[in-house]
């Protein structure tokens, strides 16, 4: 018998790495992202605009009245008088709309119970706030509680806010969007 280190040494093969792990992950992923949209579809998150998928902030509701809440954001009080504070110089027999510091009016037309648009934060946009105002009247709500759907030609999305109250109306949601629809004064406090 040969000594120990003559014996021959068996040779390790290597047998080819096979990447099904990493496959039958990536595949429950994608089961995974694939059942999130299904069931965010089924539950109202997400809508097809246009045939555009659009992602809400909160599911459809329908048929449910909504109460707004103040939050200090938005109020009413006063009656017929004519502007100071906001910065127009509108007479009107609609109660003032008070909003915080940053907010402005973004545009007003004709003197109905809806003939302005204005911010109620300082970070949604006035192009944004006119689109919402439009599709309020559009939706031939007037005063009631419902959903629009607004495009914004500063981030190139669309939105769907939910809007609630009179004299002001107050519409959110998109990222942080508040935008009022009233008749009277915008004031800021």
């Amino acid at each position: 018998m040969a000594p120990a280190y003559l014996q021959p040494v068996p040779v390790l093969q290597e047998r080819p790495r096979s990447h099904g792990l990493a496959w039958a992950l990536l595949g429950a992923v994608v089961a995974l992202v694939g059942l999130l949209g299904v069931v965010l579809y089924q539950r109202g998150y997400i809508q097809f605009v246009s045939n555009v998928p659009v992602l809400r902030t909160a599911p459809v509701v329908e048929n449910q009245r909504v109460v707004t809440v103040n939050d200090g954001s938005t109020g009413s009080s006063g009656s017929s008088r004519s502007s100071g504070s906001s910065g127009s110089s509108v007479t009107t027999s609609y109660p003032d709309v008070y909003v915080p510091r940053g907010s402005k009016e973004c545009s007003r037309s004709g003197s109905g119970p809806y003939a302005a648009a204005g911010t109620a934060n300082p970070t949604t946009s006035c192009p944004f706030a006119i689109n919402v105002r439009d599709a309020y009247l559009n939706s031939g709500l007037n005063g009631s509680s419902g959903q629009v759907v607004a495009y914004s030609p500063v981030t190139k999305i669309t939105y769907t806010m939910d809007c609630s109250g009179d004299q002001p109306v107050l519409c959110t949601g998109g990222v942080r969007g508040r935008v009022v629809i009233y008749g009277g004064r915008l004031v800021r406090s």
